[in-house]
């Protein structure tokens, strides 16, 4: 009986060749690293926390999934194939005051089409980030976000708001909840 599967992954050329500097790099094949990377990427999105966890369980979990994030950013960006590399981060505040704030930050590539969701873990109430980058040529890239407040059913928009940003500035924006609490959302290019 067979105990693996294949699967066929398709990648520009520039993609396998930076893979495959990686992979070098850590002393593995591509297939090593890639079943690495996929075995972490299950663990982190198949952990599945009580109801009721301790903050300490989900700070861990919401600590591993950004550094992970951050290293596998880090190696893309130094491809000079690839589109830049940008830190995305958000401030959910308790009450407008910056006080009790819960504070993300994760990187992203602005390539058209590219998207990443997370969860802003808070007592009150988790808050959903959905991100997707309309980088068209000759024009700046627009960072499309969509927050919104998760219940056990649905998923209550709070805002949609769309960021343009270039590689010399950042963008930032504040906005207030009806259930007043204040976000802020802001994009700033990585430092290489």
């Amino acid at each position: 009986m067979k105990k693996t599967e294949k699967i066929e992954v398709r990648l520009s050329h520039e993609e396998k060749a930076e893979l495959t500097k990686i992979a070098e790099g850590e002393g593995r094949s591509v297939s090593e690293l890639i079943r690495h990377l996929v075995e972490r990427y299950i663990t982190l999105n198949t952990a599945r926390l009580p109801k009721k966890a301790p903050w300490l369980a989900l700070g861990a979990t919401a600590i591993a999934a950004f550094l992970a994030g951050h290293l596998l950013t880090y190696y893309i960006a130094k491809s000079k194939s690839h589109p830049p590399v940008y830190n995305f981060y958000t401030q959910v505040d308790k009450d407008n005051t910056g006080i009790g704030s819960d504070d993300i930050s994760v990187p992203i590539i602005a390539r058209d089409g590219y998207e990443n969701t997370f969860i802003i873990p808070r007592k009150q109430g988790d808050v959903e980030v959905s991100l997707r980058i309309d980088a068209k040529r000759d024009a700046l890239p627009v960072l499309n976000v969509i927050l919104c407040e998760k219940s056990q059913t649905s998923c209550d928009l709070i805002a949609s708001p769309k960021l343009t940003f270039d590689h010399h500035d950042s963008a930032r924006i504040k906005l207030s909840s009806e259930k007043g609490y204040g976000i802020r959302l802001g994009i700033q290019p990585a430092e290489n």
